[in-house]
């Protein structure tokens, strides 16, 4: 079957193209020999849009446009565009505060109205699928990696808002995806290094962690990505996540929750599968489990070697030739959907993301406690604010172009209200005698505000935190990236939670701290 999506660009027969199930990254800004091969040898439906390959959003366009010419068929276009700490524009396209801060705002309206404006900006540039939203619900315990990417604590709360973020993508012609199925809120270590084991019951993961994925599906939601976690009571089998496991993937999925789009693995190139697993194993059994997308992020040797074995697997019939029908089938309806919607933007949308985004940041952040009531900060009082240089973290973080200089912006945000406070921007991980000078400097100042940049993972930040807590009787602490940072600040200093570091996330804690509003 020829499925025509431009007159100058063929889809051929899903019969040949036996590595259809393939989504890779790749690297470049523009097309580069070594992706056109990959693409044209293994049938790939479709690239992952990745840090590395975006510098514009005109950049992105043509890079899209450029690449599908060179393959000479349609491709999928994917990115993970989560808003707050996941984002891969640094410029162009509007980083929203993200998921946790969204969540405090109770607001379903804005959910749908976030979905909306992220479709209109992505999907005009080529873009047809975001890896979002995460509907994973966090517990108590600290989730090194999911923190402010999920919705919050209350699965009601995270169902409503994640189904009506999936409404506004969808009805902006951007297909959704809900991740990490069957969610991965409870674990406690970060599947990007090592394979996570959720032990809870059938019972609490039914209530608790599936209840978002059954709201997404009866949404409609076009792709679901499973997680590389095992679930115990799903699946007892050592080592075996969701990723591989065919009672998760297919039983619980399919038949129990009903669900009959695409399903996507997350990166089978992340440190939980490959601590002890090959890249074309994971591939190969990711497949046999039910997954219709395998999606491999970095290193072509591994995308290579990976469609390797499933080519192999399939002629040998180790992977059933009509179930990997069933998924080329399910990927041929998700190309024909998008094969002729790109709904233009309109001239408002980026006046209508940005007040979007600072009605957010200003319904989420809130004084969780001042027992010495430092807020607002008295007009006059001599303050000092210690806000971290983000751009240390280099490739970790991506910092959007208004942040570059944060420290700068912050000081003139204060200006405004009054001239006695002084910002400091400091290294992630000072040196000593900088160290010992920062001490000195809020030792100058009767309070100060530390802007805390995940305390609980980086040594440097942490002993900052420590000491000026030790030190100064008056600390005002702002988590800026990771809310458990809470449980290193002691009882006699105040917390203000922001649940992210964008700039209208930072303008809220500013105003919050200084105007009291």
């Amino acid at each position: 079957m020829v499925f025509e999506v431009r007159s100058d660009i063929l889809l051929a027969s899903m019969a040949e193209r036996l590595g259809l199930p393939f989504l890779f990254g790749f690297y470049g800004i523009e097309p580069i020999p070594e992706t056109v091969r990959l693409l044209r040898e293994t049938g790939a439906c479709g690239v992952l849009l990745l840090r590395r390959n975006i510098e514009t959003a005109e950049q992105v366009r043509a890079l899209i446009e450029s690449l599908e010419d060179a393959v000479g068929h349609r491709l999928l276009v994917a990115i993970d565009h989560e808003g707050g700490l996941i984002t891969r524009f640094s410029r162009d396209i509007t980083p929203f505060p993200g998921n946790m801060a969204l969540g405090r705002t109770e607001t379903p309206s804005l959910a749908y109205e976030v979905g909306r404006c992220m479709a209109s900006e992505l999907v005009p540039l080529g873009i047809h699928i975001n890896l979002a939203p995460v509907l994973d619900v966090v517990t108590a315990q600290w989730n090194p990696g999911i923190t402010i990417r999920s919705l919050g604590s209350d699965p009601e709360r995270v169902s409503l808002l994640g189904a009506e973020l999936i409404r506004g993508m969808q009805e902006g012609g951007l297909s959704a995806t809900a991740k990490h199925f069957p969610g991965k809120g409870a674990a406690t270590v970060d599947a990007h290094v090592t394979m996570p084991t959720v032990g809870l019951s059938r019972s609490e993961l039914e209530t608790i962690h599936l209840a978002p994925f059954r709201a997404a599906i009866r949404m409609g939601v076009d792709l679901v990505m499973s997680s590389h976690v095992q679930y115990v009571a799903y699946d007892p089998t050592p080592k075996s996540p969701a990723t591989w496991s065919h009672s998760i993937a297919t039983d619980l999925l399919r038949s129990v929750c009903g669900f009959g789009g695409v399903l996507i693995s997350d990166d089978l190139a992340m440190g939980g599968i490959t601590e002890g697993t090959s890249v074309e194993e994971a591939s190969v059994r990711a497949a046999q489990a039910g997954h219709d997308i395998l999606l491999i992020a970095h290193e072509v040797e591994c995308m290579n070697r990976a469609f390797e074995a499933y080519r192999k697997a399939l002629e040998s019939k180790a992977i059933d030739p009509a179930k990997a029908d069933e998924s080329r089938s399910r990927i041929h309806l998700l190309l024909e959907k998008h094969a002729s919607r790109k709904p233009s933007r309109q001239e408002d949308e980026e006046t209508d993301a940005r007040s979007l985004s600072e009605i957010i940041a200003g319904a989420a952040v809130h004084v969780e406690r001042d027992p010495q009531q430092l807020i607002p900060v008295k007009r006059g009082r001599h303050t000092g604010l210690l806000m971290p240089r983000l751009l240390d973290l280099g490739p970790k973080l991506l910092v959007d172009d208004e942040l570059r200089g944060a420290a700068g912006l912050l000081q003139g945000w204060i200006r405004e209200i009054t001239p006695t406070v002084d910002v400091l921007e400091i290294p992630m991980d000072p040196k000593e005698d900088l160290f010992r000078m920062i001490l000195e400097w809020c030792g100058a100042v009767d309070v100060v505000i530390d802007f805390v940049f995940d305390a609980k993972q980086l040594a440097g930040s942490r002993r900052v935190l420590e000491e000026v807590q030790r030190r100064h009787p008056r600390v005002i602490v702002v988590p800026i990236r990771n809310p458990w940072d809470r449980e290193l600040v002691g009882p006699r200093h105040s917390i203000v939670q922001t649940y992210g570091f964008r700039v209208p996330q930072l303008a809220a804690a500013i105003d919050l701290i200084f105007r009291g509003s």
